[in-house]
């Protein structure tokens, strides 16, 4: 079976190793590659036959496209093609027909990568549209909690498993205490890791250093933004944010402590949660708003900043929010765990947090089809859901009685353990488990056992 990887900045060290064990069982590998820095790294061990390259360069002639595809959604929602949205649309039209071409002349049956960028969630359209039942393009992704376990998801919403992960690992179930707890999940202890090491002076130097020499920047990258004055703009606006929001009072645990509360947690911007899966919902500010408008009003609504993503919104979206009475900010290190605990309710474009909520017995509202939605507890809701009801209770009444088929906790503990895999599949450079040969080991085995019965 010939099966191909998606180049992705650091994840492709973890593809590699990935690639290397399954070729070691008899696998072909192939790969799909977006930058020159990852083409030469995997040229060290791969025929150069056996790698797709599509940088910039392609864009430079014109190509016909194999179908629609949206592409104008991708290149709005598209952390760097945003910026260039007319080079951008080139580009997408121009890949499609050499990685057409490319997987029917290598017989790929699966292509594994990210669902992040345009050209991974364009590939992914082309191969349901295209290469339906004859290949699947699979996003191997964590299933957030319990740590430790990832399943294959085969559209770009992560809604979805492929039908060949839905119970093929049921021995696992005893393994684990069932029902599942909520549990700080294992990526979100490493960002807090990174966001301190991020702050250090030595780390604010070398950012400099590195933007001055460009030696980090692939200028032949569709995933970077490669104009330097775009980018000096970029860091500057980014370093003046950091300093406004530093001024903005938050509240603390204490001072919400036997107050009713909602909380919004706010995603990192641009980030595939919001801008991919939460898609129609990315303007975070208007979602804050929509659930002002439903607030009682003897609530609060608790708007909790991303640790990493301080620097990303300007002041005068801060400032926006809080020209709404009874809109608080609180210290973006406050547990969430304990904030959880003490809300009414949580709202969530698709974070893990409202798979949190639920487990702990808390309505978590949702807007987007996620994978966790199967539990009881989270409520999909739309903008026509906050636009119609009454009020806040009005919509939870609703929302409770389309949830009456949902899964109990124990039954969803029973259907993910036995729907996932052993092994960890996120890439962080902070992360122990990124080259540890144990997990690496056991990722190999999970991939082989699917691609076996699928």
């Amino acid at each position: 079976m010939n099966i191909a990887f998606i180049s992705n900045f650091q994840k492709t060290y973890l593809f590699s190793m990935i690639a290397k064990g399954l070729s070691e069982m008899g696998y072909g590998i192939y790969w799909i590659c977006f930058q020159k820095k990852y083409y030469d790294f995997l040229l060290e061990n791969n025929s150069k036959n056996n790698i797709l390259l599509l940088n910039r360069d392609v864009a430079k002639v014109v190509g016909e496209p194999v179908g629609e595809y949206k592409l104008n959604e991708l290149v709005y929602n598209d952390r760097a093609l945003g910026n260039e949205r007319d080079w951008g649309l080139q580009f997408l039209r121009n890949i499609q027909c050499p990685f057409v071409d490319f997987v029917t002349k290598a017989h790929i049956r699966y292509v594994f990568g990210e669902m992040t960028y345009a050209h991974e969630i364009l590939m992914n359209r082309i191969c349901r549209d295209r290469f339906s039942g004859i290949c699947d393009y699979l996003h191997p992704q964590s299933i957030r909690i319990p740590n430790g376990r990832f399943t294959f998801m085969d559209t770009e919403f992560q809604d979805t498993f492929h039908p060949t992960c839905i119970n093929i690992n049921k021995g696992d179930v005893a393994n684990y205490r069932i029902p599942i707890i909520a549990v700080r999940p294992q990526r979100v202890a490493e960002v807090d890791v990174e966001v301190k090491k991020s702050m250090s002076l030595a780390s604010k130097f070398a950012r400099i250093k590195r933007m001055v020499t460009e030696e980090n920047i692939d200028k032949d990258s569709p995933c970077l933004i490669v104009d330097r004055k775009q980018r000096y703009v970029k860091a500057v606006r980014e370093e003046i944010n950091k300093r406004q929001y530093g001024k903005w009072v938050r509240l603390n645990i204490d001072d919400v402590r036997g107050k009713k509360f909602f909380l919004y947690p706010l995603h990192m911007q641009p980030e595939a949660s919001v801008d991919v899966v939460g898609r129609y919902y990315e303007d975070q500010l208007q979602i804050i708003k929509n659930i002002w408008r439903i607030m009682p009003d003897n609530y609060i609504l608790l708007v909790k900043e991303h640790s990493n993503a301080i620097g990303n919104r300007s002041y005068g979206f801060y400032k926006h929010c809080k020209e709404y009475p009874n809109i608080y900010f609180i210290n973006e290190y406050t547990d969430s765990h304990e904030l959880i605990d003490l809300s009414e309710a949580i709202f969530t474009n698709s974070g893990t947090i409202g798979l949190e909520a639920a487990l702990k017995g808390k309505p978590a509202f949702v807007f987007s089809h996620i994978f966790y939605d199967k539990l009881k507890g989270v409520y999909n809701t739309s903008i026509d859901d906050l636009k119609s009801c009454v009020n806040y209770f009005d919509l939870l009444e609703k929302k409770q009685t389309e949830n009456e088929m949902k899964m109990s906790v124990e039954e969803y503990s029973h259907y993910i353990i036995a729907s996932s895999f052993p092994g960890v599949v996120d890439p962080p450079v902070s992360s122990p488990l990124f080259t540890d040969e144990t997990n690496i080991r056991t990722v190999v085995k999970s991939f082989d056992l699917f691609l076996k019965n699928a």
